[in-house]
């Protein structure tokens, strides 16, 4: 029984091959174990985003299509309306994105919604 030179402690001692130290089992152990994060090198990424409009989502239920657009340009997203060949669209902020896209009748104006024939 020797002291740890890792840890301080009286105990049985292994060489660490890595390290060159006497310790103990334990930091044999945690000496050996690999690192979970290692930096290999530090680099900087500039993502540029999409000048273009993105198509997000869209779908057509009896007749009434319904689509999401981000639109960058604008920072907001574009909900589009139709309905057997008119349609009408609404800005919304990217918060009520999704809201929008699921009940679109409520974020468009009654009378549009009317005009369309929704119900």
């Amino acid at each position: 029984m020797d002291t740890c030179e890792h840890c301080s402690e009286l105990r049985e001692l292994w060489h660490n091959e890595r390290t060159g130290l006497a310790v103990c089992e334990a930091c044999d152990i945690e000496l050996n174990r690999p690192a979970l994060f290692e930096v290999v090198a530090e680099t900087t990424v500039t993502v540029e985003a999409p000048r273009e409009d993105v198509q997000l989502l869209d779908r057509v239920c009896a007749g009434l299509s319904v689509s999401l657009t981000w639109r960058p340009a604008q920072d907001d997203c574009l909900l589009t309306l139709g309905l057997g060949g008119a349609s009408a669209c609404v800005s919304v902020a990217h918060e009520a994105a999704l809201d929008a896209f699921e009940h679109p009748v409520l974020y468009l104006d009654p009378a549009v919604v009317s005009e369309l024939g929704v119900r």
